[in-house]
C-alpha cells in the first residue's frame, strides 16, 4: 500500500460536504492532480450521500488508499441489505444518478458485506496518472 487516510463522520446529510473536504485535504497532501481530485471527490460524495440517504447508519467511515497506481475510495456503512446498483433515472427524477456517475468516472466499483459488522463497504477505483 502506498498511502492511506481515513475518517469517520456522522450518518447525516451534512457529512457529504465534510467527506468532500476530507478528500480535498488528503489530495493536497498527496499532491494528486486536479482531474484525479475531482473524480475522487465526486465518487466519495456520491458514496457518502448514498450511505446517509439510503441506510440508517449512525456513522460512515471513509477511506482513501492507493496501491500499484490505483486510488481506492471506500465508504463503510452499517446496512448490509441494500447494495447499490446502477439505475436509469427518468429526465424528471431528482435522484437515482449517483452510482451511474461513479460508474462513469471510476475504473471499477463494487460493494461487499463486512463480515461480523452488519454493514458493507462500497468502493470505487480510479487509475492514478503515471508520473
Amino acid at each position: 500500500m502506498d498511502r492511506q487516510a481515513a475518517a469517520t463522520f456522522p450518518g447525516v446529510p451534512e457529512s457529504v460536504a465534510t467527506a468532500r473536504r476530507f478528500v480535498r485535504i488528503t489530495a493536497a497532501m498527496w499532491r494528486l492532480p486536479g482531474d484525479t481530485l475531482a473524480d475522487a471527490e465526486l465518487c466519495m460524495s456520491e458514496l457518502v450521500c448514498n450511505a446517509v440517504t439510503h441506510t440508517c447508519s449512525r456513522r460512515v467511515h471513509c477511506r482513501l488508499w492507493s496501491a500499484r497506481g490505483v486510488l481506492f475510495v471506500e465508504v463503510d456503512d452499517e446496512d448490509r441489505r441494500d447494495l447499490p446498483q446502477l439505475e436509469r433515472a427518468d429526465d424528471e427524477d431528482e435522484h437515482g444518478r449517483g452510482m451511474l456517475l461513479v460508474d462513469t468516472f471510476a475504473t471499477a466499483w463494487g460493494a461487499v458485506p463486512r463480515p461480523g459488522c452488519g454493514g458493507k463497504t462500497v468502493w470505487a477505483a480510479l487509475n492514478l496518472p503515471r508520473s
